[in-house]
């Protein structure tokens, strides 16, 4: 399992395009990821998990990671977060 910290930092909150890259984004890795933001862990198989997190500029985020390529995958999300 890998688990890296960052900051959403989008302009605005998520939208409902920008968490359809993020679920394609985690499509093309075997790896099973997730975010953790404040009480919450929501998979990235579903936009609608993703748009319940309620992420907005400046909340902190956990991207977890288990699997084959889980480091490869967490990194990929990191980097669309903070943008």
């Amino acid at each position: 399992m890998v688990r890296l910290d960052t900051v959403f930092q989008a302009e605005d909150s998520i939208t409902p395009e920008f968490a359809a890259k993020l679920a394609e984004c985690a499509e093309r890795y075997r790896a099973q990821v997730s975010l953790d933001c404040g009480s919450r862990r929501m998979q990235l198989d579903s936009l609608i998990c993703i748009l319940a997190l309620d992420l907005y500029r400046g909340v902190p985020v956990g991207v977890i990671a288990e699997g084959d390529d889980e480091d490869a995958a967490a990194r990929a999300i990191c980097s669309m977060l903070e943008g």
